[in-house]
């Protein structure tokens, strides 16, 4: 078995562990620069390299279009590629359809009430009807993105128009969900559609996002009720997108005590994870990819 891995930041922790770990269980495992393979309008990018690997996992963040030529490159040139579901689901990054498709998926499911904007749309008037229909303060994410980024909390109009202002591609490609009351967020790790370790991220302190990449603290999931919560949710969740390999992100609220959906990661980072868990996940994936 020869794998590739594809990445555009090849001194990241999980590329770093996938590299150190192939190594340590004498896997065949090249980690390829996504800048490298550059695309063409009159010809496929610089693929064909891939056709000396028997499989492709793909953690490249860049557009969906990008990922499905990669996907579907592989697909026709029976390459087997990690995750299937930019083959089969183009848009499962795109959070607004990741909403909208989890609302398919069981009625026990829930998901935060969920609103989009048109280009057009009077900004003054769109944020009262925005705090009447989410609440006086509500939550606005770009559709794709990761580790937080560009994820808000808006409670007053300046903070909205200041959103709009600094909008790179404008409020279409945002989303503006209400707010759950909760403690911090839960992060769910599935391979092969299987949930193998979960933690609780608390947001530091003065901050309402709990990635750990914007300083937020991990704790394992040890309480076995919580933990048979949210494993077939996630497990559900994964096989519905094609995800192979994910991170389910869980939020308790306060209020009705349920769980809702926050996304679904395709290119999940794992640090904190290990961290927490004590677990080596690096091993696990290319256990898996070499049995896949």
């Amino acid at each position: 078995m020869k794998i590739a891995v594809i990445s555009n930041d090849l001194q990241s922790f999980q590329v770093q562990d996938l590299i150190k770990t192939s190594k340590k269980l004498n896997v065949n495992l090249d980690v390829l620069s996504l800048n490298t393979l550059q695309l063409s309008t009159t010809k496929l990018p610089e693929l064909e390299t891939l056709k000396k690997y028997d499989l492709v996992y793909y953690r490249a963040g860049d557009t969906p279009i990008i990922r499905n030529i990669f996907a579907d490159y592989c697909q026709k040139n029976q390459i087997k590629f990690v995750n299937s579901a930019y083959y089969h689901s183009p848009l499962c990054g795109n959070k607004l359809n990741q909403v909208y498709e989890v609302l398919k998926i069981s009625p026990q499911i829930k998901v935060p009430q969920t609103v989009t904007v048109e280009p057009s749309t009077n900004s003054d008037n769109y944020y009262s009807w925005l705090t009447d229909n989410l609440g006086k303060t509500f939550i606005a994410k770009p559709t794709s993105g990761h580790q937080g980024e560009g994820v808000r909390k808006i409670s007053n109009l300046k903070q909205y128009q200041d959103l709009i202002k600094e909008s790179y591609h404008g409020l279409e490609s945002m989303i503006f969900q209400e707010m759950i009351p909760n403690t911090g967020d839960y992060r769910v790790f599935t391979i092969n559609h299987q949930a193998i370790a979960m933690m609780k991220r608390t947001p530091a302190k003065g901050e309402f996002r709990s990635n750990f990449s914007q300083g937020g603290s991990v704790a394992p999931v040890v309480d076995e009720k919580i933990s048979k919560c949210l494993a077939p949710i996630a497990e559900a969740i994964s096989q519905h997108f094609s995800l192979e390999i994910a991170g389910i992100d869980l939020m308790r609220s306060e209020k009705d005590e349920c769980y809702y959906f926050i996304e679904a990661n395709s290119i999940p980072q794992w640090e904190g994870l290990s961290q927490a868990c004590n677990i080596n996940i690096a091993e696990k994936i290319i256990n898996f990819l070499c049995q896949k």
